[in-house]
């Protein structure tokens, strides 16, 4: 894998892989809706990459890669011309269940990147937690399930790092998956799962779901990714993550005009804001409350170790949007349902690791021009008065 702008190439080897899942009467623990019990420690390959039927078709805009890897998992590598990723889109299913093995099916990517037992994945979407391989930091880790203990919930994202070379690779997903370093360099996210025993977690009854036709469901999903140093993956990856879950809605008309006719008579653009944000800056929530009154939420998208932007950013409320003044402003708790000077926090005593209140209470009022100093990884809440201009 090549990155043209950054000069980067990474050997990356992908594959479409499933995990046996273990069965049985609870002698062991099997696979099921809650649980992820694998029988071994070495995935099963879906077919041999020589074996996978592979056809290239190159365009102005965009390059695929189309491969049937079986009757049942396709897959379509998306090269565009103007982004910086890799676009990997998988169909998997129906799962074969004509021989009652359990199959939890992963895409894995394998790099020679030496990331040191280390990744990283992100926590709802916002601060990236790190994990590392066969540990805990608060307690004693036992290998009793070397696979499934080194699974973590993956709700948008995940990378890994070259510290030596300031490589990154990061694969953002478009729901929540598991997923996994199991070696350097190494990471996999599960896409598909069909299990024939109950977990005895509480469903009673095993995660095997008939589908529309009866012979299972199809699960059909994108996994994005970033192949850059540091700084860039990070800012691709915190812009990307958010287009991804806040993706533009298409709408068609049957109006019986021309394009230039409509483009005509009708805007084909508006903006509610009246300049950019800042680049580390989200416009969370603006929901109105009433004629008056509008909730408004904004977020520092980086966290204080991501350069270039983990810098204190400021925001000037007062002429922020376009048809609309702020008038007035009352800082509110994250759940704005008090405001910030009402507040009062609990002091807990605690016998490690110091903890220390990091938000202490405030003035919630704030005087025009209403500027808003926000710290990495924070989000602040506001209710704001406005006054209409149009």
């Amino acid at each position: 894998m090549f990155n043209k702008h950054s000069n980067i190439t990474v050997a990356v080897d992908q594959n479409l892989l499933w995990w046996r899942a273990k069965s049985g009467n609870f002698s062991v623990q099997p696979s099921g809706a809650y649980i992820f019990s694998p029988d071994g420690i070495l995935p099963h390959t879906i077919s041999p990459l020589s074996l996978v039927n592979t056809s290239i078709v190159n365009g102005s805009l965009v390059q695929e890669v189309r491969q049937q890897w079986s009757s049942w998992a396709y897959q379509t590598v998306k090269l565009y011309s103007n982004l910086p990723i890799a676009i990997f889109e998988y169909t998997i299913g129906p799962i074969p269940y004509e021989d009652k093995v359990g199959k939890e099916v992963v895409s894995r990517f394998t790099t020679d990147l030496k990331s040191n037992a280390t990744w990283y994945t992100d926590s709802n979407g916002r601060e990236m937690q790190k994990r590392i391989r066969n540990y805990r930091p608060t307690w004693k880790w036992y290998d009793s399930e070397p696979v499934a203990g080194n699974y973590y919930p993956v709700p948008s994202r995940i990378y890994i790092r070259d510290e030596d070379h300031g490589v990154q690779l990061t694969v953002l997903t478009d729901r929540a998956q598991g997923g996994s370093s199991l070696k350097d360099g190494e990471l996999e996210l599960m896409v598909h799962r069909r299990l024939f025993d109950d977990d005895g977690k509480g469903l009673d009854e095993a995660l095997n779901e008939p589908g529309q036709f009866g012979d299972g469901l199809i699960v059909r999903g994108s996994h994005y990714v970033i192949l850059d140093n540091f700084n860039n993956s990070t800012l691709c990856h915190r812009l990307l993550g958010e287009k991804l879950l806040l993706k533009s809605q298409p709408f068609i008309s049957t109006f019986p005009v021309s394009p230039s006719e409509w483009m005509a008579k009708f805007p084909t653009q508006y903006s509610g804001l009246a300049r950019d944000l800042p680049p580390n800056v989200h416009l969370l929530t603006l929901e109105r409350l009433d004629h008056t009154h509008h909730l408004l939420r904004l977020e520092h998208q980086f966290q204080s170790n991501e350069q270039p932007y983990n810098n204190t950013v400021t925001v000037q409320l007062a002429d922020l949007f376009t048809t609309m003044k702020v008038v007035d402003v009352v800082e509110l708790g994250l759940g704005a349902n008090a405001a910030l000077s009402d507040i009062h926090r609990l002091h807990w005593n605690t016998e490690s690791h110091g903890a220390k209140g990091r938000y202490q209470s405030a003035e919630a009022k704030m005087k025009s021009p209403f500027i808003v100093e926000l710290k990495p990884m924070e989000i602040h809440t506001f209710n704001i008065t406005v006054e209409y201009t149009i």
